[in-house]
């Protein structure tokens, strides 16, 4: 088994993919949700973490070539648009980053961010 690292090869496929996952983020009145596309990925191949108001999701796609057929030739690997990926997200100041809980199913890792139970909005009452 070969394996290829032709510059004009791996320059053509990295123009044609996007390494950065799609999210979209949504604002409650007691939370903030994060939705992030992860087609392929397990649980076990994507971390999360806070660090300075950052919340950082991250994943190491690790190579696992089959080497026990000689006539297949590998050339690039690109499915379901695995790989290396980093988004970091500025984290406002009204969270409680203690409390962010994470999930993921079906390729689909959500996110519960809630807010600071100081800062929701409190109802007053008008006599």
């Amino acid at each position: 088994m070969k394996y290829y690292s032709n510059s004009n090869v791996n320059r053509y496929f990295d123009a044609c993919t996007n390494k950065i996952p799609p999210l979209n983020v949504w604002e409650y009145n007691d939370r903030y949700e994060v939705e992030v596309e992860l087609p392929g990925f397990s649980s076990e191949e994507v971390s999360m973490q806070v660090k300075e108001h950052m919340l950082i999701i991250k994943s190491t796609d690790k190579l696992n070539l089959d080497v026990s057929d000689e006539s297949k030739k590998y050339l690039y690997k690109e499915n379901n648009a695995k790989g290396t990926f980093e988004r970091q997200l500025i984290v406002p100041d009204d969270v409680d980053e203690s409390k962010i809980k994470a999930s993921m199913k079906n390729g689909m890792l959500m996110v519960v961010v809630p807010k600071k139970e100081s800062e929701q909005p409190q109802s007053i009452e008008i006599a």
